[in-house]
């Protein structure tokens, strides 16, 4: 007793066509969790630091600030992870972070150019 009408499947496929935005910021949340338990992980079995400890290197490091306050040990393991783990953040994680921003800002800015070329519109000067 089914009807003429089929079921939808929902598949990530389906999800990133009807919703890319969503989709994107998504996959950035998820790119950010993972980088940020890693952090979290890592760095309390090796370094013995806190949970918020852990999280405030992995921004700092990720956003290239480094400010120095803390850093790991001269374990040559911890040294080569760091690496990795900061080339990792600001390649991938910061790369999806700032897509994802910069998709959701941009009908405001859009907005706002449209905006400032009607209060300024645009004279052609002849030479």
């Amino acid at each position: 007793m089914t009807s003429g009408a089929s079921n939808p499947k929902f598949t990530l496929g389906s999800m990133k066509k009807k919703f890319p935005k969503l989709s994107k910021c998504l996959s950035a949340a998820i790119m950010m969790g993972l980088y940020i338990l890693w952090a979290v992980l890592f760095y309390g079995w090796a370094e013995k630091w806190s949970a918020v400890d852990s999280i405030y290197f992995a921004a700092v490091t990720m956003s290239t600030v480094g400010y120095g306050d803390l850093s790991p040990s001269d374990n040559a393991t911890s040294e080569m992870v760091t690496v990795v783990f900061i080339f990792f953040g600001i390649v991938a994680v910061f790369g999806e972070v700032s897509s994802c921003i910069t998709m959701l800002l941009h009908p405001f800015f859009r907005c706002c150019r449209d905006f400032g070329d009607r209060l300024f519109p645009q004279k052609t000067i002849d030479l």
